[in-house]
């Protein structure tokens, strides 16, 4: 190997400190944007590799999924914190369900799939060919890409039934950008600790289902006693989820307190999760 890519191969290597780490994302794009551009299409395109459908799963897995759910919650155990009496009722509550259902798919996509990610591509880890950060951040925007589908699924289904959608719509990238960068930090982490905890992905499966249950996915969570709200507002779900429904579904703008301590945390998240995932990378090539 030349001494120069010898060179660039140690500084990738080379953690940053903790302060340093807070810009070390950024700068991992900002240095191979192109190369994590190429990633994330491997990513999409090896999800549907051989399916005969390709993308389209991306649009009729969340159908499947709206149309059981609406009719299990909808018609034969409709919760008593959604009020359905007619079919404009069903049709409103499968928007308000269909909203949650496609932002737990991303986080369910991300925390199952993450912690496999440098265990996976153990020639790239091995050789440091590539700078091993930008792995879990490809997986994260691949999943972000379903989203999107399912998303745009959403906006024309709602646009359909309304004639037109709010003005407060065009807030939806400020309330979900949080989330994404939230997922960003998990996924280093998760990344980073698999490598080491083999059967982290099994909890992560688990959690995923809980998070489920535990988020105002069926129901809405102003309906909840105050203890219980406060635990619910715990779920990573909660903030992007309320938002994203205020600002499409009712709209009005999103809670500006909620939003702003949830992007602190998501930008510190995504600051230890790399940092975690830096200081780890060292080892990679001999644990794997």
């Amino acid at each position: 190997m030349p001494v120069s890519s010898v060179s660039v191969n140690a500084a990738r290597v080379k953690a940053p400190s903790f302060w340093g780490a807070a810009f070390g994302p950024y700068v991992a794009i900002w240095r191979d944007p192109l190369l994590l551009i190429r990633m994330v299409g491997r990513e999409v395109a090896a999800k549907y590799t051989g399916s005969l459908a390709g993308l389209f799963w991306a649009v009729l897995t969340p159908l499947l999924m709206l149309a059981v759910f609406t009719f299990v919650f909808g018609t034969m155990f409709a919760p008593k914190a959604v009020k359905i009496d007619s079919a404009t009722d069903l049709t409103a509550f499968a928007k308000f369900l269909f909203a949650g259902l496609v932002l737990h798919g991303f986080l369910a996509e991300v925390i199952t799939r993450t912690p496999n990610v440098v265990l996976g591509n153990p020639n790239l880890v091995k050789k440091f060919v590539l700078p091993t950060e930008l792995l879990p951040l490809a997986a994260v925007i691949s999943a972000a890409t379903t989203t999107a589908i399912g998303l745009l699924v959403l906006l024309v289904v709602h646009a359909a039934t309304l004639g037109a959608l709010p003005l407060t719509a065009v807030l939806a990238p400020l309330v979900l950008l949080p989330f994404l960068v939230l997922m960003a930090g998990i996924a280093w982490f998760l990344s980073a600790i698999g490598v080491f905890l083999r059967d982290i992905g099994h909890v992560t499966g688990l959690m995923a289902t809980v998070l489920l249950f535990l988020g105002p996915v069926f129901y809405k969570i102003d309906t909840l006693p105050d203890n219980i709200r406060a635990v619910v507002y715990l779920n990573p779900l909660t903030v992007p989820i309320q938002g994203l429904r205020r600002v499409l579904l009712d709209g009005m703008p999103p809670d500006w307190s909620a939003l702003g301590i949830y992007t602190v945390v998501a930008f510190v998240t995504a600051w230890i999760g790399f940092y975690i995932f830096a200081r780890c990378k060292r080892v990679f090539a001999d644990v794997i």
